[in-house]
């Protein structure tokens, strides 16, 4: 390629959720990194469409040269961002969500779409131009960032029409084995509410466990985090502590996308259910050794979609049983509630001294 060749033009799509965006990032950062070290050199520009609630996700991400919003689910709004779209004449479309909309509107952006064989809706493969075959995104046992690793590795192959590129290492979770002592943990941070009913861990056990954590970190302090509209169930869990308990926790609402990951980069200890924010705080520690996770899966597999690179403790593993996917308590039978505290407040002992 001569030093006058056009740049590159890439479009990523991926609308949502929060968890999903923070997801991509690993493959984001690797796409940039390989194609930086390739014979493009700075020959290319990757630009992202989101939509706008989650647009501060990418504050971050230096190398995003663009970023489109869509404004909102309307099918009107969607046309008129695709011709939108259409007229940047992007050379090629990742598309990490992998649905019907997505997938249609990077056909209809004209650019050479990129996708899995196998996407989440199976009709959306229909408008792909490169598809990675043998891989789906909803392969078992393989977490959600490995298969964007995948997908993007793919992606990587195509726009520098080559058939093998330097593979990439295999997917490594590269868990904190930092053990704490008593008087190093003084920030710890709670994340109860999410968004199916199936994920709720009960009120019971969050209290149990606060008391626990009260009485193996005295000096730390103790926050639940939320949104405004969670907080009377917030509340429900703090005012049956014991007043010492009650004392030492704080709810914290309604932070931004930047100031909730701003306030989890100097947390000692994270614990929270499978949710957006829960996967923002492993995106936060992800570089630090003085920080721990833990997530509680119920319904969802940890080993699809657990906080990445820290830890979780998933019913499906720890019964070995089947994940419901079941989005109502009534459907999943409760399987988070077989979880008790003690169990996660042991996990939390094992990193503790």
């Amino acid at each position: 390629m001569s030093k006058d060749s056009k740049k590159i033009k890439i479009l990523i799509i991926r609308l949502s959720a929060l968890g999903d965006i923070v997801h991509s990032f690993p493959a984001l950062k690797y796409l940039n990194e390989k194609l930086e070290d390739s014979i493009l050199g700075d020959r290319f520009e990757i630009d992202f469409l989101i939509y706008k609630n989650f647009k501060d996700l990418l504050f971050d991400l230096a190398f995003i040269n663009k970023v489109h919003v869509l404004e909102n689910k309307k099918l009107s709004t969607l046309l008129k961002t695709t011709q939108e779209l259409s007229k940047e004449n992007y050379d090629y479309i990742i598309d990490f969500q992998g649905l019907i909309k997505t997938s249609l509107i990077g056909f209809l952006t004209k650019g050479r779409c990129v996708g899995f064989a196998k996407p989440r809706e199976w009709l959306a493969g229909w408008f792909y131009k490169y598809k990675l075959k043998k891989y789906s995104i909803m392969q078992k046992g393989k977490h959600v960032v490995e298969h964007n690793l995948k997908l993007a590795h793919f992606a990587v192959t195509q726009i520098l029409k080559r058939e093998r590129v330097e593979e990439i290492p295999e997917f490594i979770q590269k868990k904190s084995t930092r053990v704490y002592k008593l008087n190093e943990v003084k920030k710890i941070i709670l994340i109860p509410c999410t968004t199916w009913e199936s994920k709720f861990w009960a009120q019971k056990s969050w209290m149990e466990l606060i008391e626990k954590l009260h009485t193996r970190f005295p000096s730390a302090k103790i926050y639940m985090t939320g949104v405004l509209k969670e907080k009377a169930y917030l509340e429900a869990i703090r005012y049956e502590l014991p007043r010492h308990a009650y004392d030492q926790t704080e709810l914290v609402l309604d932070k931004s996308l930047i100031g909730l990951k701003q306030f989890f980069l100097d947390a000692d200890l994270v614990l929270g259910v499978d949710t957006g924010p829960l996967h923002l705080a492993a995106d936060a520690l992800y570089d630090s050794d003085n920080a721990h996770i833990i997530g509680i899966y119920g319904p969802t597999s940890a080993s699809r979609s657990g906080p990445y690179s820290f830890h979780a403790l998933s019913f499906d593993e720890i019964f070995n049983k089947k994940a419901s996917h079941k989005r109502t308590l009534k459907k999943d039978k409760g399987s988070i509630n077989q979880i008790s505290a003690q169990y996660v407040f042991d996990k939390v002992l094992s990193l503790t001294t």
